[in-house]
């Protein structure tokens, strides 16, 4: 048998296997094992108020959704840290200011997810451009109190609408107090106090002791400042992450 007759006979039983398994499996069944190992799983991001945008600020609230794959769990890194998030297919996240690049530059930020396919764990990544822009919040604890800084309006297109405290429970920001906020230095950044008793019961911590100690490494507690556009329409949400190197 000649190699172009021994591919022909080749050909023709692996064809005849296709249609045998199709017909005692289903073609449903059959189609979904064969195309789950070349499908491929991609993260998609979107602003939470800013539809079609590319390009977003540090600290801003976003949504990644993982889109190709039909599993419940999904663990999380962001630039690659050590830190993992276990969530599922959607998840909000804020890109901290980068203290180590320069202000008002594009930077791009890595994300992976790893997953389960089917019988093997497969992985998805991306990259996403943001303008390192320090627009979060300066937060300090002085006189038994956190005092909490940031500005009045970003580049004049957002005006400060609110100022609260939030945890970041499940893969989500949730809002846990509205803080009140009086104006300084002639309107161009805003003065937020919350007493350290009033922290210790908003994220559950045991005494005011308790909150100097624990606040500065809880990677959870968190700063929500929202904008509304100078126009009319849906806030802009920018995020500090208390629990920072920076802040200890």
């Amino acid at each position: 048998m000649n190699l172009r007759n021994g591919l022909i006979t080749l050909a023709g039983v692996i064809v005849a296997g296709v249609i045998i398994a199709g017909q005692t499996l289903g073609w449903g069944t059959l189609l979904n094992s064969v195309t789950r190992y070349f499908a491929s799983s991609i993260i998609e991001v979107a602003s939470t108020v800013r539809p079609g945008t590319n390009q977003f600020f540090a600290g801003e609230k976003i949504w990644l959704t993982l889109k190709g794959t039909e599993t419940g769990r999904v663990y999380w890194i962001f630039d690659e840290s050590e830190k993992v998030i276990a969530g599922g297919v959607q998840i909000q996240h804020a890109f901290q200011f980068d203290e180590q690049k320069p202000a008002w530059t594009d930077q791009y930020r890595r994300v992976d997810a790893f997953f389960k396919n089917g019988d093997r764990y497969s992985t998805a990544s991306t990259r996403i451009r943001t303008s390192n822009l320090k627009l979060q919040a300066a937060v300090d604890i002085k006189d038994e109190k956190l005092e909490i800084l940031t500005n009045s309006d970003i580049q004049g297109k957002w005006k400060l609408a609110e100022i609260s405290l939030a945890k970041y429970v499940d893969g989500k920001f949730e809002e846990k107090t509205v803080l009140p906020a009086t104006l300084q230095s002639a309107g161009t950044v805003v003065q937020a106090i919350v007493s350290l008793a009033n922290i210790a019961s908003i994220f559950g911590y045991k005494s005011e002791d308790d909150v100097k100690t624990r606040l500065s490494k809880d990677s959870n507690a968190w700063i929500s400042t929202e904008y509304e556009p100078v126009g009319g329409g849906e806030r802009l949400t920018i995020l500090k992450q208390i629990g920072r190197e920076e802040n200890r």
